[in-house]
C-alpha cells in the first residue's frame, strides 16, 4: 500500500463500543482480533507484525507479465511506531489523519481494487487494474457450526478518476482456508462506505454442511474491484470479532393437550416435574428455540424414582428436520405406532438442535383417563325405554326399530381407538349372564369414536330378533373404559297385538279420542258417551307401563305419561260394549 508515513495525533476521541452484546461470555474465533498483540512496525507493507495475521489473497496485474500476481502490500498501522502511522492526503480537502478505532495505536489498511490512474502508476497501462490488497487474519480451529456473528469497525476512501468520492465503496468479509485462495465464501459486505471516520458493522451468516465440510479456518477482509476508481482507494479494519451462535433449545407441552396439568416425582436427583396429556394427540412448542438449524427428537420410556434414574424402552430416535427452525406444533403421537403411549408410563422427551446439539428434556405422563359414552341415536326410529328387573336392581332397556340400530359415540372424551361387543344377554330377578356373542371387534384402532354407528352393519350384518335381549359395549383406548348399555328391538312398521281381545258389541263403535295429541305428558282420553271401566297403555314393544280401572265409571279419563321416554304408545280402553284402541304420540 502507498501511503505517506508519519507520526499524526487524532484530534477526536471515539468511544469504545460493544461488538456483541448478545456474544457476552462467547468465546471470539479471532486471533488477535485488534491486531493489539506482535511486534512494532518499522514500515509498510507489515501486517505480518500482527500475531496471527498475514497478506491475504488480493492479486495486482502485473503489465509487464500480463498477468495476475498476488500482492505483499497491506499495512498495519502502528502509531506506537516512530515511522507509522496513516496520513491520507486526497485530492478535494485537507489531510485526514486517524488513528486506531480503539485508542492503542494499530490497525489494517489495504488498498482496495481499482482502476488506476496513469499519473500515479504510469508503469501499468491505464486502465489496467491496480493494487487489490487484503489481510488474512487466523481461526481458533476451522468452523465447524451453522450460525456466526461477525463485527468489525470500518473506515475507507474511494477516489473516482475524476477526483470524486467513488459511491461504491465497500469492504466484504471472506472464509478461506490454510493457504488456498481459490476456495472462498463472502459471510458479509457492508453497507457502502463514505467516511474515513470508523464505523461498526455487524451481521449474522450461516454455513451449509457443505460449507462445513471446507474446513474454513481463516477471515479475510478486502475491498472488491471498483471501476473508475483512482489510486486513493482504502479500507481500514480493527477489532474485528467472529462468534458462533450457540442453539438454545425449548419446548412445551401446548394448551393444544387436553387435560394439560404438571406434578412432581421423586427421583434420586431431586423432585423433577411431570407434564400430565391426554391422548390422541400429544403436541409440543419448539418456536422458543433459538439460533437452530434442525432438530432432533428421541422419546423414552423411563425409570425414575427415589433409588432409580435411567433409560427403560425407547420408542422414537430421529431427525424431524435437518435444518431450519422448530415449529410451534410437533405432534408426538404421529411419530410413533398406535397404541405406544399408555396411561402408568413415565416417558422422557428430548428436543435436540443443531448446529451445536444441545438438548432439552421434559418428563410426561399419559394422566387423562379415556371415557367411553354414548347414547341410541336419534337416527333409530319407534325408540322407547324402560326398566326391566335384574339381579342389581332395575336396567334401563331402549327399544327400537330391528332394521337400524345407530349409536352415538361422540360424548367419548380422550380416547385413541374403540371396539364394540353386541351379545344376547340373560337378565332376570335371578338370572345376569352373556348369550350368544353377536360381534366382539376393533372399529378402529386409533381416532375418535364418531357420532354414527349402525350396529346393523358391524362384521358381515347383524341381525337383531325381536323378543330378545342385548347388550352393546363400547370401549375405548388407550385404558381402555368400558360403557355398556341393553336394548331390544322391534318391527315397528305394524302396531303391536294386545294380549286379550274382548269380543266386539253390535251396534254403532263409539269414537275415541285422545287430546293433545300429540303432547308432552298428561293425556285426556274420552270414550263418548260410554263410561271406562278399564284402560291399558303400553310402548312399542308391548310392555305394559299402564294399566287401571276407570274413575268411578267417567267416560273421560287421564294419564301420566310425564316421566316415559318421547315416542308412540298405544292405549287400549275398554267400555262395557266395546274395547276401543288408539295411538299416542309423546314429544
Amino acid at each position: 500500500m502507498k501511503t505517506k508515513m508519519n507520526l499524526k495525533t487524532m484530534a477526536t476521541v471515539i468511544a469504545l463500543i460493544p461488538v456483541f452484546t448478545s456474544g457476552l461470555g462467547a468465546q471470539e474465533l479471532i486471533i488477535n482480533p485488534g491486531f493489539d498483540a506482535g511486534q512494532i512496525v518499522t514500515g509498510p507493507s507489515q501486517i505480518t507484525k500482527a500475531t496471527g495475521w498475514e497478506q491475504g489473497c488480493g492479486k495486482r496485474y502485473d503489465n509487464i507479465s500480463q498477468t495476475y500476481i498476488y500482492t505483499n502490500s497491506a499495512d498495519l498501522i502502528d502509531n506506537n511506531s516512530t515511522s507509522v502511522s496513516f496520513d491520507e492526503p486526497h485530492q478535494n480537502g485537507p489531510s485526514h489523519t486517524i488513528i486506531s478505532q480503539d485508542g492503542d495505536g494499530r490497525f489494517a489498511a489495504f488498498c482496495g481494487s481499482a482502476q488506476t490512474n496513469p499519473a500515479i502508476y504510469p508503469y501499468i497501462t491505464y486502465p489496467a487494474e491496480a493494487y487489490a490488497e487484503s489481510i488474512k487474519g487466523s481461526l481458533t480451529a476451522p468452523l465447524n457450526g451453522y450460525m456466526y456473528n461477525i463485527g468489525f469497525w470500518a473506515a475507507g476512501k474511494a477516489v473516482s478518476t475524476n477526483g470524486v468520492l467513488h459511491p461504491n465503496l465497500v469492504i466484504q468479509a471472506v472464509l478461506r482456508k490454510n493457504t488456498d485462495c481459490t476456495t472462498e465464501k463472502v459471510v458479509y459486505t457492508t453497507p457502502v462506505i463514505t467516511s474515513l471516520d470508523w464505523q461498526h458493522y455487524t451481521g449474522t451468516f450461516s454455513l451449509t454442511a457443505a460449507d462445513v465440510a471446507q474446513g474454513y479456518d481463516k477471515i479475510e477482509f478486502r475491498v472488491p474491484l471498483l471501476p473508475n476508481a483512482g489510486g486513493a482507494t482504502w479500507g481500514l479494519v480493527d477489532n474485528a470479532s467472529l462468534v458462533a451462535i450457540t442453539p438454545t433449545p425449548a419446548f412445551i407441552f401446548t394448551n393444544a393437550n387436553t387435560c394439560l396439568s404438571t406434578k412432581t416425582e421423586n427421583s434420586p436427583y431431586g423432585p423433577q416435574l411431570v407434564t400430565i396429556v391426554g391422548l390422541p394427540n400429544i403436541y409440543i412448542d419448539g418456536s422458543a428455540s433459538t439460533n437452530e438449524n434442525g432438530y432432533h427428537i428421541s422419546i423414552d420410556e423411563f425409570n425414575m424414582d427415589a433409588n432409580t434414574w435411567s433409560f427403560g424402552v425407547n420408542r422414537f430416535n430421529g431427525w424431524i428436520s435437518s435444518s431450519g427452525p422448530v415449529p410451534a406444533n410437533i405432534n408426538l403421537a404421529s411419530l410413533v405406532p398406535a397404541n405406544t403411549f399408555q396411561s402408568g408410563i413415565l416417558y422422557r422427551i428430548a428436543l435436540t438442535v443443531g448446529p451445536g446439539w444441545n438438548t432439552a428434556a421434559r418428563f410426561m405422563r399419559i394422566g387423562c383417563a379415556s371415557t367411553a359414552s354414548f347414547v341410541f341415536s336419534n337416527l333409530n326410529s319407534c325408540v322407547s325405554t324402560a326398566n326391566e328387573s335384574s339381579p342389581y336392581g332395575p336396567q334401563q332397556v331402549t327399544t327400537m326399530h330391528k332394521s337400524n340400530v345407530y349409536i352415538d359415540g361422540s360424548a367419548s372424551s380422550n380416547e385413541n381407538g374403540y371396539h364394540i361387543s353386541v351379545d344376547e344377554f340373560n337378565m332376570n330377578a335371578n338370572t345376569w349372564s352373556f348369550g350368544v356373542n353377536k360381534f366382539n371387534g376393533w372399529i378402529s384402532p386409533t381416532g375418535q369414536v364418531p357420532s354414527s354407528i349402525n350396529l346393523v352393519t358391524l362384521g358381515n350384518g347383524l341381525t337383531f330378533t325381536p323378543g330378545i335381549l342385548y347388550r352393546v359395549a363400547l370401549s375405548v383406548g388407550p385404558n381402555w373404559h368400558t360403557d355398556a348399555k341393553f336394548f331390544r328391538v322391534i318391527n315397528c312398521t305394524h302396531q303391536p297385538e294386545f294380549e286379550e281381545v274382548l269380543p266386539m258389541q253390535q251396534g254403532p263403535e263409539p269414537a275415541l279420542r285422545i287430546f293433545p295429541n300429540p303432547g308432552n305428558g298428561w293425556f285426556t282420553i274420552s270414550a263418548g258417551d260410554e263410561p271406562v271401566e278399564k284402560m291399558v297403555v303400553k310402548d312399542v314393544s308391548g310392555k305394559t307401563i299402564y294399566e287401571g280401572a276407570g274413575l268411578a265409571g267417567a267416560a273421560v279419563q287421564q294419564v301420566d305419561l310425564t316421566a316415559y321416554a318421547t315416542g308412540v304408545y298405544f292405549v287400549k280402553v275398554y267400555t262395557p260394549t266395546n274395547v276401543l284402541t288408539g295411538r299416542i304420540i309423546k314429544n
